[in-house]
């Protein structure tokens, strides 16, 4: 998850969830990265607030992944990063920008739909309960 900061519109890794050490040892490293407005995939969405995915992040040139030899390293292929608007009764900040990544290449169409679907509909209940509770980090890992 990324998120602008307080000081102009730079974009900060906040939280992730990671099933392998390897994916873990992505966010360690990435953890403090920021981009501002209109750099890497983060801040090209927060600016577009547009979704954005690509089918392997290796086979990028290193100025439109800026850790393109991290997620390779990680064996990281597939990504998309979704722009999501939260409501004024939220306490989440306004724009989040939810980044995702496979150990597989995406194909496209289907693969895409399918995640953006999931997505949405798990963004909606957590958003429910971020509402009623306030927090609903309890069980994220937070960097």
């Amino acid at each position: 998850v990324m998120y602008p900061t307080p000081v102009g519109m730079v974009v900060a890794t906040s939280v992730t969830w990671s099933a392998s050490q390897r994916e873990r040892d992505f966010h360690a490293k990435t953890a403090d990265y920021v981009f501002p407005p209109k750099v890497g995939m983060p801040g090209r969405i927060m600016e577009s607030k547009k979704m954005e995915w690509h089918a392997d992040v290796s086979d990028l040139p290193g100025l439109i992944f800026l850790r393109k030899k991290i997620a390779t390293e990680a064996g990281l292929k597939g990504s998309i990063a979704i722009p999501y608007q939260s409501t004024g009764e939220s306490v989440l900040p306004e724009l989040l920008v939810f980044i995702f990544y496979s150990n597989q290449a995406f194909k496209g169409g289907d693969d895409i739909e399918l995640i953006v679907k999931s997505f949405a509909s798990t963004l909606v209940l957590s958003n429910e309960d971020f509402s009623r509770t306030g927090s609903g980090d309890e069980d994220c890992e937070t960097s």
